[in-house]
This record gives C-alpha cells, structure tokens and sequence, in this order.
C-alpha cells in the first residue's frame, strides 16, 4: 500500500463502518474512484482490496447495484421533468454501467432492460422519447 494510506481494516467493527460507508456513498450514486477517495485510498489499492477481500467485494456489487439505481432515478426524473443535460446522463450510463447499458449488453439485459421502460408511465415514456429523439437530432446535426 502506497504511503499514506488508509490501511484494510482489521476489526469486525471498522470493517462494518466501512462497509456501511461504501454502501452509503453507492446509495449516493459515487463511483469507485470517489469511493476510494473518501475512504483514504488509490483505486488501485481499492481494486486489490476488492480482489482479496471477498466480503469487500461483495459490498463493493452491492454498492455498484444502488449508485445504477441512482442514475436510473436521476433519468427518470430528467424524463419526466426535461431538466438537466440527457447527453451528460447517457455518457454515463453507456461509459460507467456498459454491461447494462451499452452496445455490448447481453440480449438479455437489453430486453429486461425494455420491459423496464414499458413499465413507467405513458407520460414517463413519452418524456424519454421526446429526450431521445433531441439527443439524435443532435448527434445528426453534429455528425
């Protein structure tokens, strides 16, 4: 571990107020960068721990499953309200959740993926179409 660290924890107790805190910041949408940033450390030293901790690793889906969920919800709410920058929310989720997300998502997932969105409300839908219809207009008139 570099200098200046945080080293793993080696208590049940601090172990769980880690734990607690990485599920925290997941139900708070942060990356595994920001993650390690506010727990003291490198992503390299994260994914290490990640790799070698298996309980680790297992809060660390966790908290990867909730910060996607926050993302989802942030869409939604553009959707529904038109506010914020959909070009912005579609990096991220194509760049950050690509398994779900992106060209390479299993056919699968793409189609629970679909179901997702045939359950929100006709106003919902309509909301995420008239957002992704402006964002292809744009990507056509910028490319």
């Amino acid at each position: 571990m570099p200098y200046g660290e945080t080293p793993y924890p080696k208590t049940r107790q601090a172990q769980k107020r880690l734990f607690d805190d990485i599920l925290a910041a997941g139900r708070g949408g942060q990356s595994h960068a920001q993650i390690a940033e506010m727990i003291g450390i490198g992503r390299d030293t994260l994914q290490n721990w990640i790799k070698h901790k298996p309980e680790l690793s297992r809060i660390m889906a966790l908290a990867d499953d909730y910060a996607l969920a926050w993302w989802e919800a942030l869409g939604q709410k553009q959707a529904e309200t038109r506010e914020g920058n959909s070009s912005v929310f579609i990096f991220v989720m194509k760049n950050r959740f690509g398994l779900d997300y992106g060209q390479d998502a299993p056919a699968d997932q793409r189609s629970d993926r679909m179901s997702e969105i045939a359950s929100l409300s006709s106003e919902t839908r309509h909301a995420l179409r008239a957002l992704l219809r402006a964002e292809a207009a744009a990507d056509h008139r910028d490319g």
